[in-house]
């Protein structure tokens, strides 16, 4: 009986590890960078939110809660409404230790350095589609 509590503990707190996280930019040559070093503001950081139903979270912007939201055209854009949508809603898969790719549907968010937006793409190998996830938006990686 206590090794199954102990199991459903473990299982519990491994559910929860990534709650209240920041998105840290893009992964290039294996450094991670924010997402634009000329003008950093706390928008570049998103915080997450844990939709505890789904399993699945919701990526909003501090301080003015916009939530990332996939549009139409591979766009995506920030809404003030809470996630009520699955276009609202991601899963992050974990590559390797502190590293995701953020997934809505069928299609992986990735970061265009370019035009500094980020847009959903088919999910590839790209490191523009890997992101750390951070318990503080200034953290080291």
């Amino acid at each position: 009986m206590i090794f199954i509590f102990f199991c459903l503990s473990l299982q519990e707190y491994i559910k929860h590890y990534s709650d209240d996280k920041f998105i840290k930019g893009s992964m290039t040559d294996g450094i991670a960078h924010s997402v634009d070093k000329s003008k950093v503001t706390e928008d570049d950081n998103f915080s997450v939110e844990r939709q505890y139903k789904t399993y699945q979270k919701s990526f909003y912007t501090k301080p003015n809660r916009k939530y990332l939201t996939m549009g139409d055209e591979s766009k995506l854009k920030y809404k003030d409404s809470k996630p009520k949508h699955e276009s609202q809603l991601y899963r992050s898969s974990l590559l390797k230790a502190g590293l995701f790719v953020l997934k809505n549907r069928d299609k992986c968010v990735e970061y265009d350095r370019g035009s500094d937006t980020y847009n959903s793409k088919k999910c590839s190998s790209s490191d523009n589609q890997k992101f750390h996830l951070l318990d503080k938006p200034d953290e080291a990686v």
